[in-house]
C-alpha cells in the first residue's frame, strides 16, 4: 500500500506544477488503507499489549475527531497538531491550500461586531468585497479583475486585513514585500477563518 503513494509523490516532487496539495490528493486513499491495516493489527492483540494497543486506537481516533471538529466550519485551512494546528497552517501552505478569498463574508461579520466602519484591504481572491458590503481602501494584491482605485500607504491606526495568500508575500510586486514583512512581524488583533488577518497599524509606509 505504500508503493503507489511513494511513486505518485517522487512523480509529483519532480514536476514544475506547484499550485495546490490538491494535486497530491490522490494519495490519500492508500494512506486510509495502509493505517486502517495498522489500527486492525492493533485492535485485534491479545493480553495486556492489546489492551494497550486498544486504548491508544481509541484515543487516536477521538483525538482526530476533536481536531477535526475545532476547525468547523473553516475545513479548507484544516492542519494537523503536528503542523501547528488551522492557526499556524498559512506558515508551510498557501494560496489554494488554504485561501481562496472565502472569509469575506467573514470579514464584514467582524467588522460589523466591532464597530469597524472601513479597512485598508489586501486581498487574494476574485470576489467583489463591495458585494458584502466591505467598505475598503484596496492595497495592490491579486484580484482578477484589479479593483479600479487603489492605495499606496498604510497610516498609524488604520485597520488593515491582509489575505493568508499575500500576508506570505505571494503575488505581490516586491515593493510590496517590506511591507508583509512589517506585518508579519506583528500580532493580528483577530484571524478571520484563518485565512484572513487583521491588524491595527502603528507605523507609517508608503509605497516606494
Amino acid at each position: 500500500m505504500w508503493l503507489p503513494p511513494a511513486l505518485f509523490l517522487a512523480l509529483t516532487m519532480t514536476q514544475n506544477i506547484n499550485i495546490g496539495h490538491r494535486h497530491v490528493l490522490a494519495i490519500y486513499p492508500f494512506l486510509f488503507v495502509a493505517a486502517s491495516r495498522v489500527a486492525s493489527l492493533a485492535w485485534s492483540a491479545r493480553g495486556r499489549g492489546g489492551t494497550w494497543a486498544r486504548a491508544g486506537v481509541a484515543a487516536l481516533v477521538l483525538w482526530y475527531a476533536a481536531s477535526v471538529l475545532r476547525v468547523h466550519p473553516d475545513y479548507l485551512a484544516y492542519f494537523n497538531e503536528a503542523a501547528g494546528g488551522p492557526a499556524q497552517g498559512w506558515r508551510w501552505l498557501v494560496d489554494s491550500n488554504v485561501d481562496w478569498g472565502q472569509d469575506l463574508p467573514g470579514l464584514k461579520r467582524y467588522m460589523d461586531a466591532s464597530g469597524i466602519p472601513r479597512v485598508t484591504l489586501c486581498y487574494f481572491g476574485t470576489a467583489d468585497p463591495a458585494y458584502y458590503g466591505i467598505a475598503a481602501d484596496r492595497l495592490p494584491s491579486y484580484q482578477p479583475p484589479p479593483p479600479s482605485t487603489i492605495v499606496h500607504a498604510v497610516h498609524p491606526g488604520d485597520v488593515v486585513a491582509i489575505s493568508a495568500t499575500h500576508l506570505q508575500g505571494l503575488y505581490l510586486d516586491p515593493e510590496m514585500q517590506p511591507l508583509m514583512a512589517l506585518f508579519r512581524a506583528r500580532r493580528p488583533i483577530a484571524t478571520i477563518g484563518h485565512s484572513i488577518f487583521v491588524y491595527k497599524a502603528d507605523f507609517a509606509w508608503t509605497m516606494p
